[in-house]
């Protein structure tokens, strides 16, 4: 078991140095044992495996690529699609905005042709009756004042007009002997 472990560790030793140095072939004598360690084969196969990894290593980059390229031309088609649906939209959204200028223009015009028919006041005429109703309003309220003015004024005179001449008969009446 001892041997083995030695054996191991001058292995490992070894192909540190083959690596480092890159020989072909070690041999290692020793009484009653005789190692002879070929780097170069496992060298070469683990050159092998790294260039195998490599391989595999790139075909997967390219098939990534590949999806992604996939991907890229399926994301430009979906945004070409999507800009050529705006665009028809955009037009769709004009005649649209055009239809219903045109559909406000027939219904101002029914509307106003229905008032006409039905004797329905405009804004205009709705405005002058209100500023002519707040001026007739304060020109009848101005005739009621004086109205009541003179209405008072006029029972103060003959309340007066009486009063000074029952004041005069009184005045008389006492004057008499």
């Amino acid at each position: 078991m001892e041997i083995s472990i030695v054996a191991k560790a001058i292995e490992m030793v070894v192909d540190e140095f083959g690596r480092l140095f890159r020989r072909s072939r070690i041999v290692i004598k020793a009484p009653f044992v005789e190692w002879e360690i070929n780097t170069t084969s496992k060298s070469i196969d683990k050159r092998i495996e790294k260039l195998d990894d490599a391989r595999e290593a790139l075909s997967q980059g390219l098939d990534a690529i590949d999806e992604l390229r996939t991907d890229a031309s399926r994301h430009k088609n979906e945004v070409k699609k999507a800009l050529e649906e705006l665009s028809d939209l955009s037009s769709e959204t004009a005649e649209l905005e055009a239809k219903k200028d045109s559909i406000a223009k027939v219904l101002d015009s029914e509307v106003s042709a229905f008032r006409d028919v039905a004797g329905i006041p405009s804004e205009v005429q709705r405005r002058r009756d209100k500023v002519l109703g707040f001026v007739s309003g304060v020109i009848a309220s101005m005739v009621a004042s004086g109205l009541i003015y003179a209405g008072v004024w006029g029972v103060k005179t003959l309340t007066a007009d009486e009063n000074r001449e029952t004041n005069q008969v009184e005045q008389a009446e006492a004057l008499k002997p």
